[in-house]
């Protein structure tokens, strides 16, 4: 590394960012921070020729550093074949994120007047069980709530749709 004698914040090349606290102490090493600005990949890369050293030596490019950027709560629906009112004594439920999520079980499931059986995923983005009523009659209803489970970048889920059926 050698010192250069221009370089400012202008010269990085930034796509779907911003950048703030541009800073050095030596002149060697740079540090900033980057925001995103929206989800999706945030590029950056400092192209050839935007600094110099004291001889007026131009900077090759850098390497490119590529971040891939999920700011997006996973959204929860709940679903059901099964109409209302109904008798059936096993009722089939489907549970879909918005994307993959990292850990779900059936004790992240509210449930109502029933029990919960045969739980299973194949890809941790549809989840579905069996709800056993434990009435004869009123409503079993089921819901997610929000913030039990989180997509693979830590962002927690929002609160699903409630079903209610009559029973």
């Amino acid at each position: 590394s050698v010192e250069v004698s221009v370089f400012f914040s202008r010269e990085v090349s930034l796509t779907n960012g911003t950048i703030s606290n541009f800073m050095t102490a030596d002149n060697t090493t740079f540090t900033f921070d980057v925001t995103a600005q929206d989800n999706g990949e945030v590029e950056i890369s400092i192209p050839e020729g935007v600094a110099e050293d004291h001889v007026a030596n131009e900077n090759l490019a850098s390497n490119e550093l590529i971040i891939t950027v999920d700011q997006t709560n996973p959204a929860v629906t709940i679903s059901s074949l099964e109409t209302s009112p109904t008798n059936a004594a096993s009722i089939p439920i489907t549970i879909t994120f918005s994307e993959e999520i990292s850990v779900f079980s059936s004790n992240d499931v509210s449930i109502t007047n029933g029990t919960i059986s045969s739980f299973s995923t194949a890809d941790n983005i549809v989840y579905t069980f069996n709800a056993q009523p434990t009435i004869t009659a009123g409503s079993l209803t089921i819901s997610v709530a929000e913030d039990v489970t989180s997509d693979l970048a830590g962002n927690e889920n929002e609160a699903s749709n409630q079903i209610s059926l009559t029973i």
